[in-house]
């Protein structure tokens, strides 16, 4: 791989639904990234490409999930 590549890209989006958050998730796809969003679920928007976690970030044993996203 030439210096300064970056192979594979895995973004983390907290949210990721509504405002900013849909934005980001949209450029990382476009862009050939792997995107996982964490959310709560109240909002129905979720990208088709991107895989999508329920979760409230205040409990643990919902960011348990995070360590198979």
């Amino acid at each position: 791989m030439p210096e300064g590549r970056i192979s594979a890209v895995r973004l983390l989006v907290l949210g990721g639904s509504v405002f900013v958050g849909r934005v980001v998730v949209t450029a990382g796809i476009d862009r050939g990234w792997s995107v996982t969003t964490f959310n709560r679920g109240r909002t129905e928007w979720a990208h088709p490409k991107a895989r999508h976690v329920v979760g409230d970030r205040l409990r643990p044993s919902d960011l348990e999930q995070l360590k198979h996203a």
